[in-house]
């Protein structure tokens, strides 16, 4: 064999032993990172358990989160879904828009329900009602909520196919109707039945939940029109935790309810850079003036509260 042969067997030999250590250095790599993730994974986990256990440690003596009042506003973008549980019972108020049915299946399944007490649907529109359909079809529901008022789109289409196809009756709420959830009381604010509206955004169910001393309000997308009407009845508002309406529309802002109901807390259910600019200058600014404790989906994700009916916990994402 010729030197400059034997040289070229070497130079490709040194090659390929090159090509393979650094397969073997990514490999290896690529191993690190995934491990790393997967331990960063377990440990924000454990963190998130924790911080979990210190606050909910502080209510009812560390008494059992299921005992416990639980009202998840659950990340949907620019739509609403919130999740209600207590000793055993469950209640959905929206499901966010048409891709989000899954998502809130999954939500639910993670959280250990296998069925419903009440689902309600606040209003037609698709980034409230849009989800429903799916919920329906997955689980068991013993009552569904709804204002009597239709809307010609698909979205609410498929959610009266699947309420048929499970051969539900919905039941049209009018104000100052109470249901149950346990020991958890729920009174309907509005719509009223007497009462006709333009904007299908004021048919909203608005609902108030009181649990001994912890009380929340929940607006649907109530507008201005509908709270100027609830503030003429002689009805309790006040509240420790607002649900904001319209995600926070300026069309949903009226002060003198802002300040009849006096919340501890707001809750904003709005998407990451939403094309409406949700929430309004107007209600970041009474916000700001009224230093009010505020959560937002789209900066904190899912939001729970947890309350044992004297104080509230919050864990965000």
């Amino acid at each position: 064999m010729s030197k400059n042969k034997a040289k070229k067997n070497n130079i490709g030999i040194f090659k390929k032993l090159t090509l393979i250590i650094i397969f073997l250095l990514c490999f290896v790599v690529a191993i690190g990172l995934m491990f790393h993730r997967q331990i960063l994974e377990a440990y924000n986990k454990f963190k998130k358990d924790k911080d979990i256990s210190a606050e909910l440690t502080e209510l009812n003596n560390g008494e059992n989160p299921e005992k416990l009042l639980q009202v998840h506003f659950i990340d949907v973008g620019q739509g609403d879904a919130t999740l209600i549980t207590y000793d055993g019972h469950a209640m959905l108020i929206d499901g966010g828009d048409n891709s989000k049915g899954t998502a809130i299946q999954k939500y639910l399944m993670d959280n250990g329900i296998e069925k419903l007490d009440y689902v309600i649907g606040t209003h037609p529109d698709a980034d409230h009602i849009g989800g429903l359909d799916v919920i329906i079809y997955k689980f068991n529901c013993d009552n569904i909520i709804m204002p009597d008022v239709g809307k010609d789109t698909k979205s609410y289409e498929d959610l009266i196919m699947s309420i048929e196809e499970k051969d539900y009756e919905i039941i049209n709420p009018n104000k100052d109707m109470k249901f149950y959830m346990g020991d958890v009381e729920f009174t309907v604010l509005s719509p009223d039945k007497d009462k006709s509206y333009e904007d299908i955004n004021d048919y909203s169910i608005v609902l108030r939940m009181e649990y001994k001393d912890i009380s929340f309000i929940f607006a649907g997308d109530a507008g201005k029109l509908v709270m100027e009407d609830i503030l003429t009845k002689d009805v309790e508002l006040d509240c420790d935790v607002y649900k904001v309406a319209h995600h926070g529309s300026a069309d949903s802002y009226c002060e003198d309810f802002y300040n009849k109901m006096s919340p501890a807390y707001m809750i904003i259910s709005c998407g990451k850079d939403n094309d409406y600019n949700h929430p309004h200058k107007e209600i970041t600014d009474y916000i700001d003036k009224n230093n009010i404790i505020t959560y937002r989906t789209d900066q904190n994700g899912d939001i729970v509260a947890y309350t044992d009916g004297e104080k509230i916990a919050w864990i965000t994402e």
